[in-house]
This record gives structure tokens, C-alpha cells and sequence, in this order.
């Protein structure tokens, strides 16, 4: 039985830690981030809010990092998650972007 139990836990675990950092849902946004607000659905498109004016973007993972283009795949801001907030760097300033 033991041994029964260390499998489902390993196995619990593996599908745990597989499913961590792989994807981002909801929206962010804040007095410190530049952005009025993101909005990630989940399907690897985020909608950018700025001014008033919303657009769709598309995004990748990579660890912890969270590389957003804009149509075509142009551009790359480059966020790190850390904790509820996605921070970048942006002409120089430190941007931060938590999640609502």
C-alpha cells in the first residue's frame, strides 16, 4: 500500500509541476504598469488595452518568462512573472503589471 500511495503522490506531482508556468489567464494592468490592461484568454492571444484602444496580440511562454508580439509576431516586450505580476523593462523604466 505504501508503495501504492508514493506512485499517485509522484504522479500528482509530475502533473503539477508539467502544468505550472505553462499557460496565463485573466487580466492585469495598474497604476505602475503602462498598459491600461491585459487581457489573456488562455489561447495564446492577449488583448492590449492602451488609450482607450483595445488590440490583439499573441504571446509565448518560456519558463518564467512571458514574450508578447504584436500582429505578425513583431516586436517582443519580454514580462518575467513574479508572483501575481508580470514586470518589464521599457525604454529604461521598470514597468509592472498586476494581475486585477
Amino acid at each position: 500500500m505504501s508503495k501504492l500511495l508514493r506512485l499517485s503522490v509522484a504522479g500528482s506531482l509530475a502533473f503539477v509541476l508539467t502544468g505550472c508556468g505553462s499557460s496565463i489567464s485573466g487580466e492585469y494592468g495598474g497604476d505602475d504598469c503602462l498598459f491600461d490592461k491585459l487581457a489573456f484568454d488562455g489561447d495564446n492571444t492577449v488583448f492590449v488595452t492602451m488609450f482607450g484602444t483595445e488590440q490583439a496580440a499573441t504571446y509565448r511562454i518560456d519558463g518564467e518568462r512571458l514574450i508578447l508580439s504584436g500582429a505578425g509576431g513583431q516586436g517582443g516586450l519580454v514580462f518575467t512573472r513574479n508572483g501575481n505580476n508580470l514586470e518589464a523593462t521599457l525604454m529604461g523604466e521598470r514597468m509592472v503589471c498586476t494581475k486585477l
